[in-house]
């Protein structure tokens, strides 16, 4: 009937506005984000060149502690190997001292 036509008609014409309204929202709302990823978009590449610049100073100063505690190693080894010739060379100059003294008393006698 013309009744139940009409009445689908309003149905399908408020159906289609809601769809529409949803639509301008959705559509709002990305011009939206759109539009302020475009205005941040400077800022996030200056962030992003700042974040590449600290990168690359941390590699290098990692590197840099690495190789000074290499080097604080190696000198530490060499240290300990010094005072252990220092040691040698004391008792051998104890040992050497005391046959000069030896040395001495037996020349007297």
């Amino acid at each position: 009937s013309v009744t139940e036509l009409y009445e689908q008609f309003e149905l399908t014409v408020e159906s289609l506005t809601r769809v529409t309204e949803e639509k301008n929202y959705i559509q709002a709302t990305l011009d939206q984000i759109l539009q302020t990823m475009e205005q941040r978009a400077p800022e996030l590449t200056q962030e992003r060149i700042e974040y590449e610049r600290m990168r690359s100073e941390w590699n290098s100063l990692l590197q840099n502690t690495t190789a000074a505690i290499n080097e604080k190693e190696t000198v530490i080894l060499r240290f300990n190997d010094c005072q252990r010739e220092l040691e040698r060379e004391r008792k051998e100059k104890s040992i050497l001292l005391k046959e000069s003294k030896d040395l001495g008393r037996q020349v007297q006698t």
